[in-house]
């Protein structure tokens, strides 16, 4: 990195509760309010002056919207493989479509009215298989297989659930980044020299949420 693009902010404050209420302030602004409490009560440590925050906010409709009035109960599989019925949109229409038999998946994509962005879906063809697909992606050539499947339109009635992710605690990604690689960001030998003068600087914590609905 050549040089620090990002936006800082300097805040004198006196206790962790302060710090924790001016960031999810800060959070929920760049969200529109989906986000409103990214720091849990009891998260910030009396040693850890820098925090970092990312916000992605992305507001689009489908390209081709789902009737309201064809939104009705369908089945849906849960991790066990058991049934429950779900408030499920439909609509018949061409899509990008593939079927990986390899992988034991099948994936599609729903554009949106701005066409610069896809939504991907990854079917399992098992109805308890989620978890063997997730364990699946752990290798690149697998993700990289439906990224690059070879996706072609194809005319089928599209059943979609929907869905509202939101409630779940905040991820703390340290030992995700730390495990590709990244140990020395979150090592008190880190150097943030690019960011600031003060070489006592390191990350403690890297938290993330999603709002999707």
């Amino acid at each position: 990195m050549a040089k620090w693009l990002g936006n800082k902010k300097l805040a004198n404050l006196e206790d962790n509760e302060a710090k924790r209420r001016q960031i999810n302030q800060w959070v929920s602004e760049q969200t529109k309010s989906k986000i409103q409490e990214l720091i849990p009560v009891g998260s910030l440590s009396e040693e850890a002056p820098l925090f970092i925050a990312n916000t992605i906010y992305f507001k689009s409709a489908w390209d081709s919207t789902f009737k309201e009035s064809e939104t009705k109960p369908a089945a849906f599989y849960d991790l066990d493989g058991s049934e429950t019925q779900v408030k499920t949109m439909n609509k018949i229409g061409s899509f990008k479509y593939v079927v990986l038999s390899d992988l034991g998946v099948k994936a599609i994509k729903i554009p949106f009215e701005d066409t610069q962005y896809e939504l991907l879906i990854i079917l399992p063809d098992a109805n308890d298989g989620l978890i063997k697909w997730l364990q699946q992606l752990k290798s690149e050539d697998a993700l990289k297989a439906v990224l690059q499947g070879p996706f072609e339109d194809e005319y089928l009635t599209l059943y979609l659930p929907r869905f509202k992710l939101d409630g779940i605690p905040p991820m703390n990604l340290k030992a995700h980044l730390s495990s590709l690689g990244l140990q020395s960001l979150f090592s008190r030998d880190a150097d943030l020299s690019l960011i600031t003068e003060d070489s006592k600087l390191y990350v403690d914590k890297l938290l993330h949420k999603t709002f999707i609905s």
